[in-house]
C-alpha cells in the first residue's frame, strides 16, 4: 500500500503520452486520495489509491506507478 513520502516511477507499462517527461523520474507522494472525498477527480470505477506528487502536475493511480522506496517516518518528540 503506497503512503505519503514513498518514492515511485511512472511503470514502464503505462503509455500515457502526456507522462513522457517524467518517465524515469523518481516522484516523492504527497498525496493520497481513496474516495472522491479526498479528490475531486477520484474514479472509484478505476478503485485503489490515486496520488498527487511533488512537482508532477498529474495525479496517478496505483496501476500506474511503482513504488521504488518507501518513505521515512518521522517520529515525534516530546
Amino acid at each position: 500500500m503506497v503512503k505519503v513520502g514513498d518514492k515511485i516511477k511512472i511503470s514502464p507499462d503505462n503509455d500515457n503520452e502526456n507522462y513522457k517527461r517524467w518517465r524515469g523520474k523518481i516522484l516523492t507522494v504527497t498525496h493520497i486520495a481513496r474516495s472522491r472525498e479526498d479528490h475531486g477527480g477520484y474514479d472509484e470505477g478505476v478503485g485503489g489509491a490515486l496520488v498527487s506528487c511533488k512537482n508532477f502536475p498529474f495525479s496517478l493511480y496505483e496501476y500506474e506507478f511503482d513504488v521504488v522506496e518507501r518513505g521515512k517516518v518521522k517520529k515525534y518528540r516530546r
